[in-house]
């Protein structure tokens, strides 16, 4: 059953951390959450690509930790 990991990212959750002790050795078993952080990526006009940055260093971040890498 895979694990819901709030506090990554505006909140200061420890990334590193929490993949290298959370996740299975097929590299799975979390669902990590950066709400606020994407949300509130901008209030101006570039609201979408700063979102989308977001979530993407996100993204990359958490399968930078994958398998112990």
């Amino acid at each position: 059953m895979p694990l819901l990991v709030p506090g990554i990212g505006a909140q200061g959750g420890d990334l590193a951390a929490v993949m290298k002790h959370g996740q299975t050795s097929a590299g799975s078993g979390l669902m990590i959450s950066s709400s606020r952080a994407i949300i509130y990526a901008s209030s101006e006009s570039d609201f979408a690509e700063a979102a989308y940055r977001a979530a993407d260093e996100m993204r990359k971040s958490v399968n930078s930790f994958r398998f112990g890498r």
